[in-house]
C-alpha cells in the first residue's frame, strides 16, 4: 500500500511542493536539510501533507527522516501502521537509544520514521532540550531531508520550539485561503 494517492493529480501536487522546497530552501555545505512543518488548528490536512511530502523526497532517492514531534496528539504512526512507541519523547527523555526509535518504512527503504513516542507532561521542554538538538545535529550527519510533523501553532507553542533548529517552515493555513506559506 502506497502513501501517496494514486491519482494523478495528488501526486503531481506533492511533486511541486517538493518541487518548490527544493528552489526555496537555502542551499548548505553540508548536513541535511530540516524541515518544520505546522499548520494554524487541527484536521487541516498537514500530517498528510507531511508524510505525503517525506515520501516524495525519499523516493527521488534522497535519504529522509520523517519526525513526529507531535508528543501530544502525534498521527504519522496511523499512517505506516506502526506502534508509537517507542518514540521521540523517549528518546529525548532518556529512556530509549536512536536505533530503537529510528523505524526503516516497509514503503520506501530511503523513508524513516520516528515516531511521537511516550505522551509527556513536558512536550515543549523535550523539544527545545539539549538531547533535542544533539538528535538534530545527529540526523543531519545522517539524512539528506529531517521532517518535522508538529502540532498546530494556535493550539500549543511546540512548534516554535524546534524553530530554532530547522532550515525551512512549512506553514498550513486554514480556509477559506487554503495554503501553504513557506518561510
Amino acid at each position: 500500500n502506497d502513501i501517496l494517492s494514486p491519482t494523478f493529480a495528488v501526486t503531481e501536487a506533492f511533486r511541486n511542493l517538493k518541487a518548490s522546497l527544493s528552489v526555496a530552501i537555502p542551499k548548505k555545505e553540508e548536513g541535511g536539510i530540516s524541515i518544520l512543518s505546522t499548520s494554524t488548528f487541527p484536521e487541516e490536512g498537514k500530517t498528510t501533507i507531511t508524510v505525503n511530502l517525506a515520501q516524495m523526497f525519499a523516493t527521488s532517492n534522497f535519504k529522509v527522516v520523517l519526525i513526529d514531534a507531535d508528543i501530544r496528539k502525534g498521527r504519522v504512526s496511523k499512517y505506516f501502521k506502526d506502534p508509537h512507541e517507542p518514540g521521540l519523547s523517549d528518546y529525548l527523555s532518556g529512556q530509549a537509544k536512536l536505533e530503537e526509535v529510528l523505524h526503516q518504512s516497509k514503503q520506501n527503504k530511503n523513508l524513516y520514521v520516528i515516531y511521537q513516542g511516550t505522551q509527556s507532561p513536558r512536550p515543549y521542554e523535550l523539544l527545545e532540550s539539549d538531547a533535542m538538538k544533539a538528535l538534530s545535529e545527529e540526523l543531519k550527519k545522517q539524512f539528506d531531508y529531517i521532517i518535522y510533523d508538529t502540532p498546530p501553532v494556535e493550539l500549543v507553542s511546540d512548534a516554535l520550539a524546534l524553530v530554532p533548529i530547522t532550515d525551512l517552515s512549512l506553514i498550513h493555513i486554514s480556509e477559506p485561503t487554503r495554503r501553504v506559506v513557506i518561510s
